[in-house]
């Protein structure tokens, strides 16, 4: 394949990989309203219910602590497979800046072959490297905080 064939494919190829990574921060902040929208609500159910007896807040509480750390858990997950994606994008933005007139530097349509080729599988440390980033703890670990709070204040 000419440089002159590669260079579109590339280009089409990075914007494929810039949706596909924009794709995955949509998900993020919806994981995050689901996270929001169970678990306080969940908590606040349970703080403002007049019948209800101690044990049973305390146990909702918990419960949306969970669900809290759950949905933080996924969060990170969804985080680690976004971050497979930037060694290809790295790769393509690298042979655009370089101007590599032989092309001979990339091949083109290989978004499989970096995902998995290169990646290896993800371990757990790598997830909560993901996990521990501010923007991905957020709001899941301030929401468990605070169920947990509630649960011990109760």
């Amino acid at each position: 394949m000419t440089p002159e064939e590669k260079r579109p494919l590339l280009k089409e190829e990075y914007f494929y990989l810039q949706g596909v990574v924009e794709k995955f921060d949509d998900k993020s902040l919806q994981i995050k309203g689901w996270s929001v929208t169970a678990c306080l609500v969940g908590a606040a159910g349970a703080t403002i219910a007049k019948e209800v007896s101690v044990e049973a807040r305390v146990l909702v509480y918990w419960l949306c602590c969970f669900g809290a750390l759950c949905f933080w858990w996924i969060d990170a997950g969804w985080k680690h497979f976004q971050r497979s994606y930037y060694p290809r994008i790295v790769a393509i933005e690298k042979s655009f800046a370089d101007k590599d007139p032989a092309g001979d530097s990339i091949a083109p349509l290989q978004v499989t072959h970096a995902f998995f080729g290169g990646a290896e599988p993800p371990q757990r440390s790598s997830v909560l490297r993901s996990a521990l980033m501010p923007h991905v703890l957020l709001p899941h670990l301030v929401i468990a905080i605070l169920c947990a709070g509630l649960a011990l204040w109760r």
